[in-house]
């Protein structure tokens, strides 16, 4: 016989016969692709009419599945099933390049701009970093980033991750400096931004303050108390002696010079004591000092004080010697200086 399409036409029998038919399965051809970022396997197959069958989908490091459609398939998680197969179809995978987020947090004192971002997968992202005024960085972490100034850079992200900023506010260094005769205390200092200090003004014995400026400060009593602190800065305090008056008077019959005199503390006056002719000291006292001649010195000067000099009338003595037959009287007779006597 005679195949014709399904029909199959016996020869002319002339005796029995046997008729043999074979079937195979009708088979379609399943084409798999993928895009940029990962593979489907196998990439071509014969499937028998009504089969199912499974491709593998395999992303490449970086990459993840975006979607995989055709032959009526659906995916669960790397494996695509195909509905039941009837005919020829093809199977398309498509990948993406993965993104992850990297979050941001900044502590009190300064901002990060961009405050998130997403970064594609092996990509790099600069962070800037902004402080307040009187502020500054104290520590940037997360990511494996390297800062450089005020910018942080992350690359090469494989993950999502997180960065932590925080600032520190700044600090100054305040110094005294002093002249002869006292000192500040403390002599340095380290003060945060915008905060005020106090330094105190210690005179030396025999010193008291003079001026103290600087750091936009004020005075009260021995306690200087800066300004708000926004830069390094220096205190400078000038002392001077303390003086004391030593007055000096003298009685009839002298003089004294100078009649007053400023006197640093601790230090000796020397005072000229002059008696008019006819005249001779009598007492200078006063300011625990001594007499040497015509110089009256003081001891050392601790407050005001008082020299007095007094003067008396010299006195002479007029003695008579009389001789043989008669007699003087008196005999002797003090006399002060220009008087006369009989």
């Amino acid at each position: 016989g005679t195949l014709n399409g399904s029909t199959y036409t016996t020869g002319s029998v002339t005796s029995n016969c046997q008729i043999n038919a074979q079937f195979e399965p009708i088979k379609y051809s399943i084409t798999a692709s993928a895009s940029l970022g990962g593979s489907i396997a196998p990439a071509n197959q014969l499937v028998n009419h009504g089969d199912v069958v499974s491709l593998t989908v395999s992303a490449k490091s970086g990459y993840s599945i975006d979607s995989v459609k055709g032959c009526s398939g659906s995916l669960n998680g790397s494996v695509f099933t195909t509905g039941v197969i009837t005919g020829d179809c093809g199977i398309e995978a498509n990948f993406k390049l993965n993104q992850y987020t990297i979050e941001v947090s900044a502590g009190e004192g300064g901002m990060v701009s961009p405050p998130s971002q997403m970064v594609n997968h092996g990509g790099s992202v600069d962070f800037t970093i902004t402080p307040e005024q009187g502020r500054n960085i104290a520590s940037v972490v997360g990511c494996n980033g390297v800062l450089n100034g005020n910018v942080y850079t992350v690359q090469n992200v494989t993950s999502a991750c997180s960065i932590a900023v925080r600032f520190n506010r700044d600090s100054f260094i305040v110094s005294g400096s002093t002249g002869e005769g006292g000192r500040l205390t403390p002599a340095t200092q380290t003060v945060t931004y915008g905060n005020s200090t106090t330094l105190n003004a210690l005179p030396d014995e025999g010193y008291r303050i003079k001026s103290i400026i600087g750091c936009e400060g004020t005075l009260n009593g021995n306690t200087y108390t800066t300004g708000s602190v926004t830069s390094s800065c220096q205190v400078s305090a000038q002392f001077e002696p303390i003086q004391y008056t030593v007055a000096a008077s003298a009685s009839v019959g002298g003089g004294i010079s100078p009649a007053s005199q400023l006197v640093n503390h601790g230090n000796t006056a020397n005072i000229t004591v002059v008696e008019d002719s006819g005249y001779s000291i009598d007492s200078v006292t006063g300011c625990a000092g001594t007499l040497n001649g015509g110089i009256f010195t003081t001891s050392a000067i601790t407050q005001n004080c008082t020299v007095q000099a007094t003067f008396k009338l010299n006195e002479y003595t007029i003695q008579v010697n009389a001789g043989e037959g008669g007699i003087v009287s008196p005999l002797n007779k003090v006399v002060n200086h220009g008087g006369s006597a009989d």
